[in-house]
């Protein structure tokens, strides 16, 4: 992560631009090889299912976190502390919603009526979507850094976060 972020960094520094990483992670990160399968999962339709490294070789992903924090620092260090904002780290699901902008409504619309036969190309599209965004599904287990220089303020995908995570709350209490 450190290499990877400083040469990063330094790019942002140098040319301009800014960096949107996705991957799994958390800010601080501990030992995180695991092997990943939907196939065998029994969660439902775009879940994953963490299981032994050793489990169905050949049939698994075998994946290691991104240490966020390491790699937000590195990228710092090298693009200087006032040249190069990072924004906190969000989930995939908050990003891709906020992407989505006017057509979310829509597009949940289409995610919950669910798949059937003659479903137009388009809206079979978005009904894929579903469980990139669900924050139980896909939606969380990948994280999202951004890097930008200071000038740029805040960057689309990070508008809402703050609202996103504040409904998530309330509708988690609810239950």
């Amino acid at each position: 992560a450190i290499l990877v972020g400083r040469n990063i960094g330094k790019r942002i520094a140098s040319y301009g631009g800014a960096a949107l990483i996705i991957d799994y992670g958390e800010e601080e990160t501990s030992s995180t090889v695991r092997a990943l399968s939907g196939k065998r999962s029994n969660l439902g339709r775009g879940h994953t299912e963490c299981l032994p490294v050793i489990t169905s070789p050949g049939e698994v992903d075998i994946t290691a976190d991104v240490h966020f924090g390491a790699l937000g620092e590195a990228l710092t260090y090298a693009s200087g502390p006032d040249s190069v904002s990072i924004h906190p780290l969000t989930t995939q699901a908050y990003l891709l919603t906020e992407l989505m902008d006017t057509k979310i409504l829509d597009y949940m619309r289409i995610m919950r009526q669910g798949y059937f036969e003659g479903m137009p190309k388009e809206d079979e599209e978005v009904y894929h979507l579903a469980p990139l965004v669900e924050s139980k599904g896909m939606g969380s287990l990948f994280k999202c850094m951004c890097a930008a220089p200071a000038a740029y303020g805040q960057p689309v995908g990070w508008r809402w976060r703050d609202k996103l995570m504040e409904i998530e709350k309330m509708s988690g209490q609810r239950r």
